[in-house]
């Protein structure tokens, strides 16, 4: 899905007002190709995407909020985060600050640019520390969003600094690629353990959420303890009994969720309570109910492993671990690097005598 398409589908039509279109790459440290100049290669992908970078940033209303927001596009150079792309995420995330708006960036990326060297490096460090001004000092709320695929640099900074980290289903999310890892660590990794699916369930992020519902969670129809446009409520929320009495009878229905037939305390009619899937019950045949007593367990505590408190969408411990993660892997690239430099002396050596 091509950046455009992405706020076309997020964006309130008719709000859209981009920022810093004109800042194109300048080859910084003039790269060397055989194939093809740098430049030259930037001046194609401009052609081909009619994007002047792998960004494009802006402010736009979201079902009516306003919003900054930031959507890579992975169809110019692979997403690669080189000076320019990091400096308009920057810029982004200051107006954001300034503005006091919630910020929202769309990760899609292959990691840093090479063409770039150390500069798109500089990015990573430059981008995480204006978002710890943004959140952390100005108290303000991000929200990352991360697509198929989003590896390198970007989930080594900002990809994983949301106050809320969203995964589209079945996207590729690494540090490291397979085969980088395959080689680096001479380990085979199992199929799918760089899935959003799989990462899940280790704590990486919070929900995954379909590209069609996306724009609803972002603006809270279809959040915890939300309700519908309808006024419906959704199966994230805890349902109570209508009536006080006797649960005569609960009925599992044949595409889930549950019927609990009450009998009214006051008159002896039957009360049905709908139950939607998902909601754990609480109750059994033959209680005895208050009126307002919760049927159903609440889904906004607990989870992670936490418990009765409410859920640490993002607990130090994940973060430390992610950046213990990412350390050894390029501390066994480097090895693998000096171990290579060494065996090419002793090749040499041999060579000579």
């Amino acid at each position: 899905m091509s950046s455009s398409d992405r706020i076309e589908l997020l964006i309130d039509p008719g709000t859209w007002n981009p920022m810093d279109e004109g800042m194109v790459s300048m080859d910084p440290i003039e790269f060397h190709s055989e194939e093809e100049a740098y430049k030259d290669r930037i001046d194609s992908y401009q052609i081909n995407t009619g994007l002047t970078e792998a960004v494009q940033t802006g402010i736009g209303q979201l079902n009516g909020i306003p919003v900054a927001i930031g959507v890579m596009d992975f169809q110019f150079m692979g997403g690669s985060m080189g000076s320019v792309v990091g400096e308009k995420i920057t810029r982004l995330i200051e107006y954001a600050a300034n503005k006091l708006i919630p910020l929202i960036i769309v990760c899609a990326s292959g990691g840093a640019r090479m063409q770039e060297g150390s500069l798109s490096l500089m990015q990573m460090a430059k981008i995480s520390s204006v978002l710890y001004d943004y959140q952390s000092n100005k108290k303000l709320f991000y929200v990352s969003i991360l697509t198929s695929p989003t590896t390198g640099g970007v989930t080594a900074s900002f990809g994983m600094l949301g106050d809320i980290i969203i995964a589209e289903p079945n996207a590729y999310i690494a540090f490291a690629g397979k085969r980088v890892i395959e080689q680096t660590l001479n380990k085979t990794v199992p199929e799918g353990s760089q899935a959003a699916e799989f990462l899940f369930h280790k704590g990486l992020f919070d929900p995954i959420v379909p590209r069609n519902l996306l724009k609803g969670v972002l603006s809270g129809n279809r959040g915890r303890g939300q309700i519908y446009p309808d006024g419906s409520k959704s199966n994230n929320t805890v349902y109570n009994a209508t009536t006080a009495g006797i649960v005569k009878k609960i009925v599992r229905k044949e595409k889930g969720g549950y019927e609990i037939n009450i009998a009214d305390a006051s008159d002896g009619r039957e009360v049905v309570d709908i139950i939607p899937p998902g909601p754990e019950l609480l109750v059994s045949e033959g209680e005895s109910i208050k009126l307002d007593q919760p049927l159903t367990s609440n889904p906004n505590v607990g989870g992670f492993g936490q418990g009765d408190a409410e859920i640490v969408l993002q607990d130090p411990l994940r973060v430390q671990g992610l950046l213990f993660f990412f350390a050894s892997v390029i501390l066994a690239q480097i090895f693998l690097v000096l171990k290579k430099k060494q065996f090419e002396k002793v090749q040499l050596s041999e060579m000579n005598f």
